[in-house]
């Protein structure tokens, strides 16, 4: 992901997902929504989540803010499929502010 300007939207996510994904493995196509993560060992799993979180933060709101996402290790327990998992980014995402550190929930920013 670059550092442009962007709203976080699903496709955004998906794309997020994806590049993550290509860190652990060889995932071809677009379609990933119905791949699943059961042959993910824990290296795999760790790897997965660093880039998924680096990928979300490299998303800038602003010259001041970037989107971040909380996860550990069982976060991916909640999901079954890769969709699960975009879906989920999609949903989680918050704002950081890189002057201070609140952290601002979407409800905050679009309303």
């Amino acid at each position: 992901m670059s550092d442009s300007v962007a709203r976080f939207d699903k496709a955004l996510a998906k794309e997020i997902v994806k590049q993550a994904l290509k860190k652990v493995a060889d995932f071809r196509g677009d379609n990933i929504e119905h791949f699943t993560f059961s042959r993910f060992e824990d290296f795999h799993k760790m790897l997965f989540l660093s880039a998924l979180k680096a990928g979300v933060q490299s998303v800038r709101y602003d010259d001041t803010t970037h989107y971040d996402i909380i996860l550990d290790h069982d976060s991916m327990d909640k999901w079954k499929t890769v969709g699960d998992c975009i879906n989920w980014v999609n949903g989680k995402c918050g704002l950081i502010g890189t002057s201070n550190t609140k952290k601002l929930s979407r409800a905050e920013l679009e309303g």
